[in-house]
């Protein structure tokens, strides 16, 4: 790991080098330092003798290859990084955060590579991050991740923006059989026959200094990514699947994704299905009173009220303060603080007239004909999954298929990709058109 930084010598000619150094000036010796001038490409200098306030030295240089990882914690740095990254069409992209005490994600580090750079961007150093999210933003260059979403809505609090284009390389590969939401250290091991090194899983990333230890794990979280991508573009090219995945990449970057959504929030609130009528109106206002209150504190939805205390207030309904003091879930201290408004959330609820409560989607349970046809379509997805090397799960599920059955065209089955691939198919066994049929030891779907 090279530390990238400014260092200023007494030695006018060349105070303009930005120096990579482990040690403080004094304590260079005679041996072989890496610095780098105006560019990210850095050069090598040989130092004839230890440096002193104004003892010349002599050296010789040239440029040489990237061999170490970068840690930038300047903007200056940054900025030259940022310049040479976007010089490509692609750049891989992680992150490292703390979200334990929070309700937004405390960005902690960023991890950058391409083919020729691996650097990681410590945010909690740089006042001015304009210049890596002038990268993120760049049309030009395809941001590769691995499950984007957390790193995108992060990004998005950040910069008001999504960072676009996306490659997620979790969805890449479960079009390609690598499995369902698979990992990426075991992506990592199945392309590039490489386990990583999980030492460092428990850090806490607000802590400074890192060790040179850390960094090279946070490192490897593009170091192995570049390859992946590359692997399974190259994949999705050789089986023309790459326009398959323009819809679900486009979707990860709609802001609407990561914006805050008070008024859906109970439906976020574990086991709400058990809720009825007056009910379910007593959680929305209470869980958009805690979304609401969780975004102006910037503190975990669960440190404002949990799911459990929500569910017992929206069951019990309370009248009181009194009445809240048999729930278990409500300590004393939410009562005292919390409890008055609590009250007339709830009595608002009950105020409400019952057509602006808000309504479950219950779905009448299948009758033996219909759930035998939901084994019969399930049946089909699971060949054709199987004959294109797919996650079936990527393809549909159950649930999927029972609301076909039940007249649902609105399902992600009959759009997009999924359609040409095993939709179509469906609907064309709902209207007799095709057929299971089993012939010398072979399942096969054919046309009558």
């Amino acid at each position: 790991m090279i530390k990238v930084t400014t260092l200023t010598l007494a030695i006018k000619q060349e105070s303009h080098y930005c120096f990579a150094y482990h040690s403080p000036p004094k304590a260079l010796g005679e041996g072989l330092w890496l610095v780098k001038t105006t560019s990210i490409q850095p050069v090598r200098i040989v130092f004839t003798r230890q440096i002193s306030d104004n003892t010349p030295f002599s050296k010789q240089h040239w440029p040489v290859n990237m061999t170490h990882d970068l840690y930038i914690d300047d903007a200056d740095s940054l900025q030259q990084l940022c310049a040479t990254l976007a010089q490509g069409d692609w750049v891989a992209l992680d992150t490292e955060f703390l979200r334990e005490k929070t309700y937004r994600a405390q960005l902690c580090l960023v991890q950058l590579g391409n083919a020729d750079v691996i650097a990681c961007v410590d945010p909690l150093a740089i006042d001015d991050l304009s210049a890596l999210y002038a990268l993120l933003s760049n049309p030009k260059v395809t941001k590769v991740l691995h499950a984007a979403s957390q790193d995108l809505e992060i990004f998005y609090q950040a910069m008001g923006s999504v960072p676009a284009p996306v490659f997620d390389t979790q969805i890449a590969a479960s079009l390609l059989g690598y499995g369902d939401q698979i990992g990426y250290g075991k992506l990592v091991e199945l392309v590039c026959d490489t386990q990583l090194d999980k030492s460092q899983s428990r850090t806490d990333w607000t802590r400074r200094p890192l060790r040179e230890q850390q960094i090279s794990y946070a490192a490897d979280d593009v170091r192995y990514l570049r390859d992946v991508y590359h692997q399974l573009k190259a994949e999705l090219e050789r089986l023309q699947r790459s326009h398959w995945l323009q819809d679900d990449f486009e979707a990860l970057v709609q802001a609407s994704k990561y914006e805050p959504d008070p008024d859906n929030a109970w439906r976020r609130v574990r086991q709400h299905q058990r809720l009825r009528g007056v009910q379910l109106m007593a959680l929305k206002l209470l869980a958009s009173w805690r979304e609401h209150k969780a975004v102006s504190k910037d503190r975990p939805r669960k440190w404002i009220a949990s799911d459990d205390l929500l569910l017992d207030l929206s069951r019990t309904l309370p009248a009181t303060c009194t009445d809240m003091e048999s729930l278990r879930s409500a300590d004393a201290g939410f009562i005292k603080h919390q409890g008055q408004h609590i009250i007339q959330l709830i009595a608002q609820a009950k105020a409400t007239p019952s057509e602006q409560w808000p309504q479950l989607k219950r779905t009448a349970p299948l009758g033996p004909a219909q759930d035998a046809m939901v084994d019969y379509l399930w049946a089909a997805a699971k060949l054709k999954a199987s004959q294109n090397q797919i996650t079936l799960s990527n393809l549909t599920n159950r649930k999927e298929l029972e609301k076909l059955i039940g007249g649902d065209d609105q399902v992600a089955v009959l759009k997009s990709w999924r359609y040409t691939l095993l939709g179509a198919d469906l609907l064309a066994i709902l209207n007799g058109e095709k057929r299971l049929n089993w012939r010398d030891n072979t399942l096969e779907l054919e046309t009558l």
